[in-house]
C-alpha cells in the first residue's frame, strides 16, 4: 500500500517538482553518505586516472542525481499512462531496426542490458516497438520481500515483458531461447562466487558468464540493450551487436572490453552509469 501510494503521488506531481527533488535528494544522498561517496570517487580514480579530481566528483554527483531520478521514475513508473510514457521514451535507430529485423528473421537473441540511469525503463521495450516482439524473458533477482516482489514483477510486466526469477526461471529462459525469442541479463553487476575473474577497467573484478553460456548454447545473437538519458525522464533506448568468437568466454570477455569503451567515450553515459556498486569487490 506505500509503494502504490507513493507512487501515484509521484506519477501526478509536476516533473518542475520532481526535477528539483531529485537534484536535492542526490546532492544529500551524494555528501552525507561518505562509505558511498569514497566508493564512487575510488572507482573513478581507478578507472580515470587521467581526468582531474573535479571531473570525477562532477560525474558521481551526476550519478548521484539520476540514481534519485531512477528510483522516483521506478516507483510511479506503474500509473504512467501509455500516452505519457510514448512521449517519454523512443527507440534509436539501432532497436527500430533490431525490432523489425526480429520480426523478419526470427532467431534467439541474449540481450546484455546495464544499470544506467532509467534502467527500469527498458520493460517499455514491447510497448514503443513498432512490430509486435517475439517471446521475451528478464533474468531478475526476486526482492526478498513477498508482498513487495509481486507488486515490482506485475508492473515490470505490464507491457508483455516476463521476469524471470533467477532461483527458478532458467528453465523457462532456456525455452524461450530455443523457440527463437530473446532474454535479457544485466551483465555489469558484481557476481560473487558465482561469477568468473576478468578485468573491467584494468582491475580484476567478478562477472557473471550466463549471457555467454545461454549465447554459446544456443548459437545466439548477443547484443546489448541499454536506455539513454536525454532529460529529466526521457530515455532513447539503444542496442549494439557484439562481435565474439562464438565461446562462453570470448563473449564474457568481448561484453566486458565493449561496455569499458562506451563509458570511456561518452561522458553522458559514463554519469549514469553505477559508479557506486562495488563493482570490483572479489572472492579472494
Amino acid at each position: 500500500m506505500l509503494l502504490q501510494t507513493l507512487g501515484w503521488t509521484l506519477a501526478h506531481l509536476p516533473e518542475w517538482f520532481l526535477r528539483g527533488l531529485s537534484a536535492v535528494l542526490g546532492e544529500a544522498l551524494f555528501w552525507i553518505f561518505f562509505r558511498r561517496r569514497r566508493l564512487t570517487l575510488s572507482n573513478l580514480d581507478h578507472a580515470f586516472p587521467e581526468r582531474s579530481p573535479r571531473w570525477r566528483r562532477n560525474i558521481a554527483r551526476a550519478g548521484s542525481r539520476q540514481l534519485i531520478e531512477t528510483g522516483l521514475l521506478s516507483l510511479a513508473a506503474p500509473y504512467l499512462s501509455e500516452a505519457r510514457i510514448r512521449t517519454m521514451a523512443r527507440l534509436a535507430a539501432s532497436t527500430d531496426t533490431l525490432a523489425r529485423e526480429l520480426v523478419a528473421r526470427p532467431r534467439p537473441v541474449v540481450l546484455a542490458t546495464l544499470h544506467l540511469a532509467l534502467w527500469e525503463t527498458q520493460t517499455w521495450l514491447k510497448l514503443l516497438s513498432p512490430v509486435p516482439l517475439p517471446e521475451f524473458g528478464i533474468i531478475f533477482r526476486p526482492l526478498e520481500n513477498a508482498s513487495a516482489n509481486a507488486f515490482v514483477q506485475s508492473t515490470r510486466e505490464r507491457f508483455g515483458m516476463r521476469l524471470l526469477s533467477r532461483k527458478e526461471g532458467f528453465a523457462e529462459a532456456l525455452k524461450i531461447l530455443r523457440g527463437r525469442g530473446c532474454v535479457g541479463i544485466l551483465m555489469d553487476q558484481n557476481a560473487g562466487n558465482q561469477g568468473v575473474l576478468t578485468t573491467f577497467f584494468d582491475r580484476v573484478c567478478s562477472t557473471t558468464e550466463l549471457p555467454g553460456l545461454l549465447a554459446a548454447k544456443f548459437g545466439a545473437e548477443v547484443r546489448t540493450f541499454y536506455p539513454r538519458r536525454t532529460g529529466f525522464w526521457r530515455v532513447e533506448f539503444e542496442s549494439d551487436l557484439i562481435a565474439h568468437d562464438g565461446t562462453a568466454e570470448g563473449i564474457t570477455v568481448a561484453l566486458n572490453r565493449w561496455l569499458e569503451a562506451l563509458l570511456r567515450r561518452d561522458e553522458a553515459l559514463c554519469a549514469s552509469w553505477l559508479w557506486a556498486h562495488d563493482r570490483w569487490r572479489n572472492q579472494d
